[in-house]
Formats: C-alpha cells, structure tokens, sequence
C-alpha cells in the first residue's frame, strides 16, 4: 500500500435504463461500448488512468502512478471533452472531480480508496447532465485556470459537514495543458490567446487523436457493462 496525492473522476451516463429499454441489444451493447471507449480515450489523452468500470459509471486517476503538478487540471480538462465527445453519440454523461489523498494498492490492479474517491463519486451522482462537478480541494488546486460557477454547499452521504462545489465550465485557454504535443500540433490557431473556451479542440482530440494516448491502457477483456461495483 502507497498513500499519493491524485485526482479522481467519476463519470456516468445519464439515464442509462432508457437507452437500453425498447433498443434492440446489440445497438444498445454498441453504444455502451462506445461511451466506455471514448471516455477512456479522453483519460489516457489526458494524462490519466482509468482506474475501474461500475455499472455505467467509470472511475478514472491522474496522479497515479506518476504525479503532475497539474493532475487536477488535467482531470478537469478531461471530464470537460468527456461530455462534448459522448454527446456526439447522442448520449448526455454527467462528472465528479475531486483531489486528495489517497491510498494505492501497489498489485497490477493500482485499485485507489480514500476520501477523494468518495467524494467525486457522491459529486457525480450530484450532476445534472452534462455538467462536471468539482470538490474544493479540486477548485483550490485549479481556481486560477478554471472558470467554474458557484454552486454553493452539497449535503452528501457519509460526510458529516456540507460540502462547497463548484460547476466547472471552461478552462482557461494558454494555461498549462496535459496534452503532449503530438495532440496539439493540429489545433493550433483554433482558438485566441488568453480567452475562455469549453474544450473544444481538446474534445475533438479526445476521440480521433489515438496514436496521441499517454497513460496506461484501460483494462478490460470484454466489453464492460456486465461489471458492477457499489461505491460505499
């Protein structure tokens, strides 16, 4: 066991039951499929690992096993592409950030338990679709490059105080980035200097750029659905 500093991300599709209700198996699977593809892609593009599938919902590191400075950043930055690339399927995600400390199982399964998990897990059953919620130590950590709305305190399960959460909106354009730069060399331009935008040219990449990938591959030998884990 390891204790490291990471950011953990949640994610799940919203009304996931609908999707499959009346579909034919098939193309429901293949959707499915789709959204785990792409949202592991906007992980590992970011610097990040996915950590494990539960139900619907994903959860994702940054941090572990390598640190970076701007791991919050970055989870923001892939949460935020996240929506924009399951969007395309027709589909609406909704997103829980939060940093802290947690503890690393070092096996092959690096599996991370702690407060962090928790809470970005509870933000995310928190969010309305195609929102990205984030914990205060997320926020602190990335306050100067993320445009994020107050959302004020959140009672959640298993903590004893209310808890500040902010709706992350858009990150900062020209600050730091955790796209390697073979990701960046075709947007160049696309955007002006010191402006805020909603990761449109990093959502774009998210799903089309995978020769780019950093990271560790997700693991899975099937495809997920059939996975399910209650976050306790």
């Amino acid at each position: 066991m390891e204790r490291k500093l990471a950011t953990v991300l949640f994610v799940d599709l919203v009304d996931s039951t609908s999707l499959v209700a009346g579909a034919d198996p098939e193309v429901a699977r293949r959707r499915v499929t789709q959204f785990f593809e792409r949202v592991a892609h906007c992980v590992t593009t970011h610097g990040g690992i996915v950590e494990k599938f539960a139900g619907d919902a994903v959860l994702a590191a940054f941090g572990i096993p390598v640190g970076h400075e701007d791991d919050a950043e970055r989870a923001i930055r892939a949460g935020l592409a996240m929506l924009d690339s399951v969007h395309e399927l027709g589909l609406e995600a909704r997103v829980g950030v939060e940093s802290g400390e947690v503890v690393v199982d070092e096996s092959d399964s690096t599996f991370a338990t702690g407060e962090a998990v928790t809470l970005a897990a509870r933000l995310q059953q928190a969010a309305g679709a195609g929102q990205v919620l984030i914990g205060p130590h997320a926020y602190r950590l990335t306050s100067d490059r993320v445009q994020a709305e107050d959302v004020g305190p959140l009672d959640v399960k298993g903590f004893g105080e209310r808890i500040w959460t902010w709706r992350a909106e858009a990150v900062l354009d020209g600050a730091p980035t955790a796209i390697p730069a073979s990701a960046r060399a075709g947007s160049r331009g696309s955007s002006s200097r010191g402006s805020k935008v909603r990761q449109s040219s990093p959502a774009a990449r998210c799903h089309t750029a995978r020769a780019s990938r950093i990271g560790r591959s997700p693991r899975w030998s099937s495809p997920p659905p059939g996975s399910r884990t209650t976050i306790r």
